[in-house]
């Protein structure tokens, strides 16, 4: 598989100044050994599981994409953790078939996007693009830039 991912690799000899040679060395002294750690296997194992577990019983829809679909939605929109676990919970216990795998809350869905390395950090912006609310502007409470917009709605 690695050989077939990367090729073989040129072993160079120098023999003059003038004079290079290139040589293949045999097949078998390019295979690579790779030590995965068995912590890292088991991973691999649930993502593989979690990737191709249906939604429902013949479903296009993976376990992992639907999640990742709504998380994508919730972030991009601002959408709080509260609605999110209603949300799931009407998907679930509403509108799919009976014995989905739809996890029940937005905290269950987390642990095994964060377990890949998956997550997302949110960062405000400026309703009129002037900034990011992050880094020197992270606490913030208003645009720092010329428009002085508030950072979050009255009220919320």
């Amino acid at each position: 598989m690695v050989i077939e991912a990367f090729g073989t690799f040129d072993v160079v000899h120098e023999v003059s100044q003038d004079q290079v040679v290139i040589d293949n060395p045999p097949l078998e002294n390019n295979i690579l050994e790779i030590n995965v750690p068995r912590e890292h296997e088991i991973l691999m194992e649930e993502l593989t599981i979690k990737v191709t577990t249906p939604l429902y019983e013949r479903s296009a829809t993976s376990m992992l994409s639907i999640t990742l679909l709504l998380f994508d939605l919730s972030t991009m929109h601002g959408i709080i953790h509260i609605f999110v676990d209603e949300l799931f919970s009407l998907l679930r216990n509403e509108l799919l078939p009976n014995n989905n795998k739809l996890l029940t809350t937005s905290y269950e869905a987390r642990k095994p996007i964060k377990t890949f390395g998956l997550s997302y950090d949110s960062i405000h912006t400026c309703t009129n693009g002037c900034v990011l609310f992050q880094g020197d502007y992270k606490h913030a409470n208003v645009c720092p830039k010329l428009c002085n917009t508030l950072r979050f709605m009255e009220g919320s």
